[in-house]
């Protein structure tokens, strides 16, 4: 579904940093990402669209941030979402930091398989 021709998992090369020969769209978006997060204000949103094959529906997995403050405000979003678009599903939707560090079937044991490889867990840190 999301490998490149050689059977790298596109969306797990983002940490600790895409190779820019072998994912040079990764590495281009972290570059812009950690520029932007150098900027006065920061990097106020990051969002990871992408489709699933097994769910239906507009969901959104996000980052647990343990600022509580900060992970409201985070979960409000897909919460607004879903207010607006009847398509947007926001109990779809999962912050859980088990969810962040989770491993990806089978091909768990294989460099970048972890969803700390996900562009959005990268771009947080």
């Amino acid at each position: 579904y999301r490998h490149d021709s050689y059977g790298v998992n596109l969306n797990r090369v983002y940490w600790p940093s895409p190779d820019s020969e072998k994912a040079p769209a990764q590495a281009a978006l972290m570059v812009l990402a950690k520029a932007a997060s150098t900027r006065p204000k920061g990097l106020a949103l990051f969002v990871d669209l992408h489709a699933h094959a097994s769910k239906r529906g507009v969901f959104i997995y996000g980052n647990h941030l343990e600022d509580t403050e900060q992970h409201i405000e985070n979960r409000l979003y897909a919460l607004l979402l879903s207010v607006n678009s009847s398509h947007f599903d926001y109990h779809a939707c999962n912050f859980s930091k088990e969810h962040m560090l989770r491993c990806d079937g089978p091909s768990a044991a294989t460099p970048g398989a972890s969803a700390e490889g996900s562009a959005r867990v990268a771009c947080m840190r």
